[in-house]
């Protein structure tokens, strides 16, 4: 891979070190010791548009989950273990010092470094009220001041910010969701009604606009309008966006007794809230602090409560789930074909292929299907040791081309109006080494355990971690990243509240859930491999003492025979494998044209066929 030049890098160092001159002449204006930003925005997005990447502005990282801090003569960025490789090829080492985001939590290291009666300064719009009490608690003994900030410095400093995205709304059809915004907010009234709260503040877009039965474009990769909601015990309600994201054709859509509000008229919903003494439930771990605290400040009771719209929106029905099954076959279908090119091409040894090219020509497979609304998340297209780092994204750097190593992965979805996509394969491209087909085979065996497994009702996503994890920990290895991740409805393709992870202990499966199985391995500057589907939860068919839960496979699209040492698997993992190759077969191959369908053939022959 070819590298920027000394004069580009010197030049970018040299613009982030002004960033960080100008923000330090703020905290001295202010007289703040530190001051914290996170990668987010007002709604704690996961993707952000352009206009709110303030952390990239000040850093120069591109992942989406880190945290900077700067100080009056030091300046830090914390991040998870998916992004210690990048973070150390984006951010200099000369401005930042690098932290591990769960092995070294930064309140901790602030409440360390900072000296008593120190000034922090944060703007209360980026960070949970969680957080915020959080931060309180671990500052008290050193009586540490958390300084809210009526504007953000980086606004006012990023010259040349992109305008935020006036992209229309979208009003989805019950065709699609299966349910009605009324019905769903008769739900939520009768809740209200017996907790006897008056109202329900709502902050998560995705959450609102599944509600509303709405998306739209407001940024890359989640179809949503960026926008709130307050529902109030008799179910009428109030939707903050953006002006001229709906028309007058929302109203008969979600219906009458919803008013369509400006967004930048929430502050007084939220004081007329207050001045009337209500008592709002609203959920601290996913609101912004600003939210609470303004209504707090105006006379509010706030009673913290899970958002029950991410709960509700998490267990699909039955025209949700099929439409799920719709998408998947859209995104499988381009799968296959694009894998069945990319062997062409690699037999071919053609010389123009690398990372962006390969995920350009995924990316058009997937808009020639019916409906195609973009991409759920950016392409992860990667080749050799850029896979290794789990969230590569090649449009940053030069591409690499394919020739110089034996692996390439791709994990790629799509976004449609039945459903979100998500699948990664990685496949063989040239020479692999043995403890890569070790590797791969591992990952595999892990996939292919945890997929077949039978569970009781109610279990945890932590339990089910482990099972995927079984055949790399007994070689000593691991991968540090979650397992699976809930994947919503034509919404986000990381959905709350499911995971399969280390870290997360309370999320229960449960019937109707849409979850990924995505086990991997990761050298440094080596290799990297993954290989995902996407399930849903149902019904265990088999009898049984106790209420049992099972996954059905949504992903379809052949798995690389070629890398897998068959003595590692059992015969159920041969036979799971097999078994899954003849539903590819089933479902995708009346899509392809005559060689297509030759190639499908071929590669999904028995495994002991193949080896």
């Amino acid at each position: 891979m070819s590298l920027p030049s000394i004069k580009s890098i010197d030049t970018a160092t040299a613009n982030l070190a002004q960033r960080l001159t100008d923000i330090r002449q703020f905290m001295a204006h202010e007289s703040l010791d530190a001051f914290i930003i996170p990668c987010t925005d007002q709604f704690l997005g996961e993707y952000l548009g352009p206009d709110v990447q303030r952390l990239r502005w000040l850093t120069g990282f591109t992942g989406e989950a880190a945290i900077a801090i700067v100080l009056p003569e030091r300046a830090a960025i914390f991040v998870d273990g998916r992004f210690t490789v990048q973070v150390r090829q984006q951010v200099p080492s000369s401005l930042f010092e690098y932290h591990h985001l769960i092995e070294e939590p930064h309140l901790t290291w602030l409440n360390n470094t900072l000296q008593p009666g120190d000034r922090m300064g944060f703007d209360a719009t980026l960070h949970t009220h969680n957080w915020y009490q959080e931060a309180v608690t671990t500052f008290r003994d050193k009586e540490i001041q958390l300084v809210e900030l009526t504007e953000n410095p980086i606004d006012r400093l990023w010259h040349d910010r992109p305008a935020a995205s006036d992209a229309p709304g979208i009003l989805l059809d019950e065709a699609y969701t299966g349910r009605s915004s009324a019905d769903k907010r008769r739900v939520l009234s009768e809740m209200l009604q017996q907790k006897g709260l008056d109202a329900l503040v709502i902050t998560q877009p995705d959450a609102v606009n599944w509600l509303f039965n709405i998306r739209g474009g407001d940024v890359p990769c989640l179809p949503v309008v960026l926008s709130y909601a307050i529902v109030y015990q008799d179910g009428s309600a109030d939707l903050f966006a953006p002006t001229g994201k709906l028309d007058d054709c929302f109203y008969p859509h979600a219906g009458d007794d919803v008013r369509l509000m400006d967004i930048i008229t929430i502050e007084h919903s939220l004081k007329q809230l207050g001045e009337d003494g209500a008592d709002v439930q609203l959920d601290y771990e996913n609101s912004n602090a600003w939210i609470p605290l303004t209504l707090l400040h105006f006379g509010a009771q706030v009673i913290h409560g899970d958002d029950p719209c991410m709960a509700m929106k998490a267990i699909k029905n039955r025209i949700e789930i099929e439409g799920m099954r719709q998408a998947h076959r859209y995104a499988g279908i381009a799968t296959t074909k694009f894998l069945a090119w990319l062997d062409r091409e690699v037999a071919a040894d053609t010389q123009t292929l690398d990372e962006g090219v390969l995920a350009d020509k995924i990316e058009a497979l997937l808009g020639e299907q019916p409906g195609y609304h973009g991409c759920s998340f950016e392409t992860i297209s990667a080749v050799g040791p850029n896979a290794a780092m789990c969230h590569y994204n090649h449009a940053l750097t030069t591409p690499r081309k394919l020739g110089k190593d034996g692996l390439y992965l791709i994990d790629s979805g799509g976004q449609f109006p039945e459903g979100t996509t998500d699948m990664t394969r990685t496949i063989k491209v040239g020479n692999v080494t043995d403890e890569m087909r070790t590797r791969y085979t591992q990952v595999l065996q892990g996939h292919i355990r945890l997929a077949a497994t039978r569970f009781p009702k109610g279990t945890r996503g932590i339990q089910l971690d482990t099972i995927a994890r079984q055949p790399l920990w007994e070689a000593g290895c691991d991968y540090d990243h979650g397992t699976g991740h809930g994947v919503g409805h034509f919404l986000g393709v990381h959905e709350a509240p499911l995971r399969m992870s280390p870290q997360e202990a309370e999320s229960r499966l449960e019937a109707g859930m849409m979850i990924t199985i995505e086990p991997g391995y990761y050298k440094e500057d080596a290799y990297g491999l993954r290989v995902e589907n996407l399930y849903v939860v149902k019904a265990s068919v088999q009898a049984g003492d106790v209420p049992m839960l099972e996954m059905e496979s949504l992903t379809f699209a052949p798995i690389d025979c070629r890398l897998i040492k068959l003595e590692l698997l059992s015969a159920n993992e041969i036979q799971w494998l097999d078994n899954y190759h003849t539903q590819v077969r089933d479902l995708i191959g009346p899509h392809l044209d005559a060689a297509e369908m030759e190639w499908l053939t071929q590669v999904t022959r028995p495994l002991a066929e193949q080896q």
